[in-house]
């Protein structure tokens, strides 16, 4: 799975609604000091489930909420949305595969077993007429 979008609304600095879509490859976030690029990684932490607040950066869960400044009012509530999508590579049948993969293997284990033993009986049998061929000619 990769994530292809995150979108984060009255968390920490974001006040308006931020959409970051993970279109290619993102190897790092960059920007100058006090931008928020430590908040994206805050809110990632917290939309998969983090609830300690010193783990995000702040003293108390009301401290993720946008506080107001000067010029905005503070926000009660506060949203991030993260959407997975399945990896390149992946299909909706990759597991319906693998099953029938496995059950194909263990078909074809249990057909090598019965002819291994079907072969064993027919070696066997040859042994035997061989013996009494053998026996026959003495």
């Amino acid at each position: 799975m990769r994530v292809s979008r995150l979108e984060i609304f009255g968390f920490k600095s974001f006040v308006e609604r931020f959409l970051l879509e993970f279109d290619k490859d993102l190897i790092c976030i960059v920007g100058p000091n006090g931008c928020g690029k430590s908040n994206i990684v805050d809110a990632i932490r917290w939309v998969l489930g983090e609830t300690h607040a010193k783990q995000l950066r702040g003293g108390t869960l009301e401290d993720l909420i946008f506080n107001g400044s000067e010029s905005r009012r503070p926000m009660g509530m506060a949203e991030v949305t993260l959407t997975v999508r399945p990896s390149e590579g992946w299909s909706k049948n990759k597991a319906f595969e693998q099953k029938e993969s496995n059950q194909e293997l263990s078909e074809l284990s249990q057909n090598r077993e019965e002819n291994s033993e079907e072969q064993q009986e027919e070696n066997k049998e040859s042994d035997n007429q061989n013996d009494l061929s053998a026996f026959v000619d003495m």
